[in-house]
């Protein structure tokens, strides 16, 4: 298959790269009246030539810079043009250093004018031209000379073009999740919406359903071109026109992000590194306000560096940028930062953390950590995701939009990490869910730790429940609480009590004194059968405080040998028993009983007989017809 190539110019206003477009290709890209009113080029333009070749001509207006990053963030290609009489003026310059920031590696030279100046003049300007690329990889790129006036110089242009495209014309791999960055929207009669934008990863098929995003809308793509040709799928590389069902023109703009449902997720902060030009006149501070060009899209941002108070002229460093507006991105984007102003490039970098977890600015494990996710191998890179996802189990979607890898290699590593016991896996084959070993020894810790802290301060309660102790670790995730609990409990750590949760070596230690008091009370409980007196004068009658009585009640519940029907009515468990064995059997043969047979058949008073019948209303065992009860 033919790749799609996309070829982009760059330098200074009035250098020629208009005209240079429309003698390569026969098309006028300057499309806008104000552009033709002006004289100028404003925003981008789009010729296509050859089929699988894509030019796009940009402006090159000190005000108009971010049109221009959003031309050549996807290049293949560059032609960074200069005239020949005025030489390198200071947007070649800046662009050619946002060419640098945004890793552009291929590339020609064409000195433009060369009919308004003497031959003698042109080496003076190649000579000041391989000066200026020298360490950069246009350093030894041949400097082509043309004219618009007599299209001298037109033939070797295009040759040496042909021929790089030609020699690399292997299709790009379209790997991991389809996103195409909107450049361009607008609305076609009988079409309806359209969008246009370089497939930066994955493909699409005709039909399928996309997202568009950060408005986080699903809708199907009716339409595929490439090349201005009908197509029923674009891949990666591809300058690609889709045309969208059920959206208006007015709810997707350039900045927007076309991708499968379901990966990515907006963002206002990410994690980076940072590279500040050595021509860039201030160092990059923290908390400095500055302009962020990612892709199509222009936001506001501030820049906060790890481990360092400023980035210096010359160097790279992580750091976060915090966003004043939600931006949809990737691990690996590349991006160019301004100043706020005047607006001038000062530098750019590369996303390493699209979507990061907290991580504190200060701490060398911050830095660690952002090294290996930039430069470690894949399965280092999930492992870390899944680590940095610290209390929150992630899913395949979420891990695949993080490292940028399709969800079949993401499986692949996974596996992987699986079989060397670093992650876990949760849930069902249809949904399922990571987490890090690493960070389930962390919980197994907290947990711990909060067990042994309860038994501290409760020496005389048998255990939590395991409500009360999941909702001191609201951070984490239900099903990682319930995987620890049960690795916990499989290892003898942590024991059930009945209801409860107890370090497993703990014991109640009762003093001979509360051993003797707690024979009293259950001796007590066995002798009232269902008629129990009332807290306080249980408490009085047994010689205890309230507060005395309560702990040893509580025990017994822990127990499952003393049963609350009210918070104030208790009865003693096997009591109860043995009342729902005689109520079952009276049942049985008369079908039904009233309050006063109930009454005499269980020795009580109408005060206790009533929420005795009502628990066993509770439990399923009756129900209640009129003033009667039945078995249910």
């Amino acid at each position: 298959m033919q790749k799609h190539t996309i070829i982009g110019t760059a330098g200074h206003i009035d250098h020629g790269k208009t005209s240079l477009v429309k003698a390569l290709t026969g098309i006028d890209t300057d499309c806008l009246p104000e552009e033709k009113a002006r004289g100028i080029t404003i925003d981008i333009g789009f010729a296509y030539w050859k089929d699988s070749i894509t030019v796009i001509d940009v402006p090159g207006h000190e005000k108009f810079i971010k049109n221009m990053v959003t031309g050549v963030c996807t290049l293949d290609f560059v032609v960074l043009v200069i005239a020949s009489d005025d030489g390198i003026m200071p947007q070649t310059r800046e662009h050619f250093e946002i060419l640098q920031l945004l890793g552009i590696q291929n590339g020609i030279i064409v000195l433009t004018k060369i009919d308004l100046v003497e031959k003698d003049w042109i080496e003076l300007v190649k000579i000041e031209i391989k000066d200026f690329t020298k360490g950069t990889f246009l350093e030894n790129c041949e400097i082509f000379e043309f004219s618009a006036k007599t299209n001298e110089g037109l033939e070797k242009i295009r040759n040496k073009i042909l021929l790089w495209t030609k020699e690399n014309s292997q299709v790009k791999p379209s790997s991991g999740i389809f996103r195409l960055n909107v450049d361009r929207s607008f609305s076609l009669k009988g079409f309806g919406t359209v969008v246009t934008g370089t497939v930066v990863s994955g493909s699409l098929n005709l039909g399928e359903e996309i997202t568009v995003l950060p408005q986080n809308k699903k809708i199907k793509v009716r339409g595929i071109q490439v090349s201005q040709k009908e197509v029923n799928q674009t891949k990666t590389g591809d300058r690609a026109a889709l045309n969208l069902a059920n959206i208006e023109k007015e709810e997707v703009k350039r900045g927007n992000v076309v991708s499968n449902p379901n990966f990515l997720q907006p963002t206002v902060f990410f994690d980076a590194e940072v590279t500040l030009l050595k021509s860039s006149k201030i160092e990059l501070e923290n908390r400095l306000r500055v302009r962020l060009q990612l892709a199509t899209k222009e936001v506001f941002a501030r820049v906060y560096v790890y481990g360092e108070k400023s980035i210096k002229q010359g160097e790279k460093k992580f750091a976060q940028l915090r966003l004043e507006e939600a931006v949809v991105c990737a691990k690996g984007d590349k991006f160019i930062l301004r100043r706020y102003s005047p607006e001038i490039t000062i530098g750019g970098g590369i996303i390493v953390d699209a979507n990061p977890q907290k991580r504190k600015l200060s701490a060398k494990q911050s830095i660690e950590t952002l090294k290996k996710l930039q430069k470690g191998t894949p399965t280092e890179i999930l492992e870390n995701v899944i680590l940095a996802s610290n209390t929150k189990v992630i899913s395949k979607e979420e891990i695949a939009s993080k490292t940028n890898f399709s969800l079949n290699e993401v499986e692949i590593f996974l596996e992987q990490l699986t079989q060397e016991n670093k992650i876990k896996r949760l849930g069902n084959k249809a949904k399922h869910l990571f987490f890090h070993e690493q960070n389930i020894l962390v919980l197994e810790r907290k947990l711990l730790a909060t067990l042994s802290f309860f038994h501290e301060n409760n020496p005389k309660i048998s255990g939590i429940r395991k409500a009360e102790l999941f909702s001191k670790f609201k951070e984490f995730e239900l099903s990682i609480l319930e995987l620890t609990l049960k690795k916990l409990i499989d290892e003898n750590l942590v024991k059930q009590v009945f209801s409860n949760l107890a370090l497993s070596d703990f014991e109640i230690q009762l003093s001979k004194n509360e051993q003797l008091i707690f024979y009293k009370i259950t001796e007590k409980l066995k002798f009232y059968g269902v008629s129990t007196p009332n807290f306080e004068d249980f408490a009085s009658e047994t010689g205890t405080s309230q507060a005395e009585l309560q702990l040893f009640l509580n025990l017994l519940t822990d127990q499952k040998k003393l049963v609350w029907l009210t918070p104030k009515l208790f009865v003693w468990s096997e009591n109860l028993e043995n009342l729902k064995e005689k109520l079952i059997g009276y049942l049985q043969k008369q079908s039904e009983i009233s309050v006063n047979d109930f009454k005499d058949l269980s020795q009580t008073s109408r005060k206790n007989a009533i929420p005795l019948l009502e628990f066993f209303d509770e439990i399923g065992l009756t129900e209640r017809k009129e003033d009667k009860r039945v078995l249910a």
